[in-house]
């Protein structure tokens, strides 16, 4: 596998529960060189990484993604960077915490579920979303 090179800027926060460390890039050189490449893209797994874009002042590209994923979206991520400034990727097999006192989901553009569909279906921690679901309420015309 080769040293992928994109046409942009890019930095990676990554937090493991307790703590967040920067990295200048989306992708992890160190991970080139042995068996198992498939951490090069983002690293190994961790409860939340946020990628970004370094957009200049013409680039209307200042969106945000929230991508609630397992290991199958690492390799797609990077690609993200392309329609969006900041990607934000929750693995929830490794998030241990209230996930609505961590994520505001109204911070974001837009949301992608990104799995791999046996990941998906077999998926025990999905539950924690429920905090996204409100109820619709309806209102009855008076008659």
């Amino acid at each position: 596998m080769r040293r992928i090179k994109l046409d942009f800027d890019t930095r990676c926060d990554v937090y493991s529960g307790g703590e967040i460390k920067s990295y200048d890039s989306v992708y992890f050189d160190e991970y080139l060189d042995v068996k198992d490449k498939y951490a090069y893209f983002l690293g190994t797994n961790q409860p939340i990484v946020t990628i970004y874009r370094d957009i200049d002042s013409e680039d209307n590209s200042a969106k945000k993604l929230l991508v609630f994923k397992d290991s199958y979206a690492h390799s797609m991520a990077p690609v993200l960077l392309e329609n969006y400034s900041q990607v934000t990727l929750i693995d929830l097999r490794y998030f241990r915490q209230q996930l609505e006192s961590v994520i505001d989901v109204a911070d974001y553009d837009d949301v992608l579920f990104l799995y791999g569909i046996d990941s998906f279906v077999n998926a025990d921690d999905i539950y924690m979303l429920k905090f996204l679901y409100k109820p619709a309420t309806v209102k009855m015309a008076d008659s």
